[in-house]
């Protein structure tokens, strides 16, 4: 049922910009309130010109409050090909318009009226934009705008089975040291352990850090050996050597904020991790190791080393960025929860969707909870990896 919570009366209002030079208005206020790098004001726009093939488009929403910015929500509009997720299966189809609120997007601070004066202008938003559905990436669980999107939009309307995660974020202590003193003993010998194995088995390893623009074309010719065997490939995710990578490495390195660490075998690339600093905080973008390595744990040996040096460099703080991972658990020592929210037209080619992809999510979720019951989920995902790894 739609719930329609109380608005103060105050002066509200939420005008819409939609198009790229017109965002330059709200610099001052995107660049002091923005935290998060995929939400950066260059990199928004980047993007966007990049997909300039799929129509895409900005659809940025200022919420004003008495003639005062209090926060922005940065969307993209875009012409995709649907596609229709049962777990690691991937099923094409049809083409919409498709809105996506960006994660990180939400800039500034948002109160619970503010994000009800948006959520409530959702259904008018769509129909001036002939929108078939809105996908918001990854909410906070407990963020205004994702309690008010829930509760002022019908549930016919809707999918019940949002997807929930754990963003999670490693806080550094006062020294590298005292980040290994603070793990389980049997941790710690594990990943000195494996360190003493790569030395011994590939001696003539070395880990290369590749931060400048002129290193650009050696990260993604080097990077792409790696990422071309990986699950993650096979999902159309991680690290993909295209233009708009390259457009993306180039803009970071270019503001001095791309650290990107590669592992090599003797002269090949094994193992690599890519992050943009924002701030103190490392935002980890992609990571990717060759499958033949597996039980070397050459992906972890990589990672300490790469913390090792961000500590030098006046980082207090890794970001994992979207999803969840068994290694991310792991590692990080502080988690929140987060969440996706869709909502699709109230018309034809909407309710199909919404049909279509409740289907889908109750065949994957009911799945997943069998192999949970049986104490195999695990044993399946790292199968269904290794088979897309060694597919890709």
């Amino acid at each position: 049922m739609m719930t329609n919570l109380a608005i103060p009366t105050r002066a509200l209002d939420v005008p819409v910009v939609n198009e790229l030079d017109k965002l330059e208005h709200f610099r001052e206020f995107w660049d002091k309130n923005n935290a998060n790098p995929n939400a950066d004001l260059d990199f928004y726009k980047t993007i966007i010109t990049c997909r300039s093939d799929m129509g895409a488009r900005p659809l940025v929403f200022v919420i004003k409050e008495d003639d005062t910015i209090r926060c922005l929500i940065a969307a993209r509009l875009e012409h995709v090909r649907h596609v229709f997720r049962i777990g690691y299966l991937r099923l094409p189809g049809p083409k919409i318009r498709k809105l996506e609120l960006i994660h990180g997007g939400m800039i500034g601070t948002m109160e619970e009226h503010q994000a009800t004066l948006f959520a409530n202008n959702v259904s008018k938003i769509m129909a001036d934009n002939k929108i078939d559905m809105i996908y918001a990436d990854m909410l906070h669980s407990d963020s205004p705008l994702r309690k008010s999107l829930d509760d002022c939009t019908p549930s016919l309307l809707r999918n019940p089975f949002f997807k929930q995660q754990k963003h999670y974020l490693l806080n550094f202590p006062e020294s590298f040291e005292a980040l290994m003193g603070q793990m389980k003993s049997k941790h710690r010998y594990w990943i000195r352990r494996q360190t003493r194995l790569l030395e011994e088995s590939c001696p003539n390893h070395r880990i290369a850090l590749l931060c400048r623009s002129d290193e650009i074309d050696r990260l993604m010719e080097d990077a792409e050996k790696v990422a071309a065997h990986t699950y993650q490939r096979a999902l159309g995710r991680g690290f993909i050597n295209n233009d708009e990578m390259r457009t993306r490495l180039e803009l970071q390195a270019g503001r001095g904020r791309l650290r990107a660490y590669l592992l090599y075998l003797d002269t090949a690339p094994a193992c690599f991790w890519i992050g943009f600093r924002q701030g103190t905080t490392f935002h980890l973008s992609s990571t990717g190791y060759d499958p033949q390595y597996r039980k070397m744990e050459i992906g972890t040996v990589l990672f300490y080393k790469m913390v090792e040096d961000l500590f030098e460099n006046g980082i207090e703080s890794v970001d994992f960025g979207c999803g969840e991972a068994f290694y991310k658990a792991r590692l990080a020592n502080e988690e929140w929860s987060e969440q996706t929210w869709t909502r699709y037209a109230a018309t034809a080619k909407g309710r199909f969707l919404s049909v279509t992809d409740i289907c889908a999510n109750f065949i994957g979720i009911n799945s997943r909870k069998m192999l949970e019951k049986w104490g195999i989920e695990q044993q399946v995902k790292t199968f269904m990896r290794k088979a897309m790894g060694r597919a890709a």
